[in-house]
């Protein structure tokens, strides 16, 4: 097996893997379940938490970097006891990101991104897996371009993994 069929099978388990703890959280019983309880269901702290203005914190447990498409929001009191649940899927089409949003208002509606690239000209690009696979052996991506701390553009990209097979 060459090392790139290594490194996709690999990268593939961790994604599964990955993706099965976040949506775990979402078995957790809101008034019952503690932050502490969906920290250890997804295997690790949230990559961002919201303070909200009547006192909850808003966790974001994401499966992005991970090759998933979801993430798991769990609002909490200020004692940690888990309030709500909600699961978050990125869909390529049906999502309500508009130029002039801030980066936080599209966190909020997204979720954290795969991953974050920023450009010499000082724009930045946020990047998701999507739900929508479009076909066997390809992943769509979110791409939603910022500049000035507003988005100015959002665009998607079809990426085929089957391109360089033999």
């Amino acid at each position: 097996m060459s090392f790139r069929m290594h490194f996709l099978t690999a990268a593939i388990l961790l994604g599964l893997n990955a993706c099965g703890s976040v949506v775990s959280i979402g078995k957790l019983q809101p008034g019952v379940a503690t932050e502490a309880e969906a920290t250890k269901v997804a295997g690790r702290k949230p990559e961002y938490v919201w303070h909200n203005p009547d006192g909850t914190r808003t966790l974001d447990y994401s499966n992005q970097a991970f090759s998933g498409t979801t993430s798991m929001f769990v609002t909490v009191d200020a004692a940690g006891k888990v309030l709500d649940i909600k699961r978050i899927d990125v869909d390529p089409v049906n999502n309500d990101v508009a130029p002039g949003m801030s980066p936080d208002q599209v966190r909020r509606m997204l979720g954290s991104p795969r991953t974050v690239t920023t450009y010499m000209a000082g724009e930045e690009v946020w990047d998701w897996n999507t739900v929508t696979i479009g076909g066997p052996g390809l992943l769509v991506l979110l791409n939603v371009y910022f500049s000035g701390g507003k988005v100015v553009r959002i665009t998607t990209k079809t990426i085929d993994l089957n391109a360089n097979r033999p």
